[in-house]
């Protein structure tokens, strides 16, 4: 209920740190609360996403909030 701005949750599919259920069960309760929320998976990426990574979820992560921020 706290909630009240979009939510962008990015996660690696080899994070060996945050197992896939935490960031997967967050969406899903944040969806269940009626929340905006976006759970994008990057393949191949790890906890602190390499430099390939970096390029794919930074200009993302920029459209997000822009989109957010235009939208208040």
């Amino acid at each position: 209920r706290y909630v009240t701005a979009s939510t962008l949750i990015i996660w690696g599919d080899q994070d060996e740190t945050v197992p896939r259920p935490w960031p997967e069960d967050l969406a899903n309760a944040l969806r269940d609360a009626g929340k905006d929320v976006t759970f994008v998976v990057y393949p191949g990426q790890p906890h602190s996403f390499d430099a390939a990574g970096n390029g794919q979820y930074l200009p993302q992560m920029v459209e997000f909030f822009n989109a957010a921020l235009a939208a208040q």
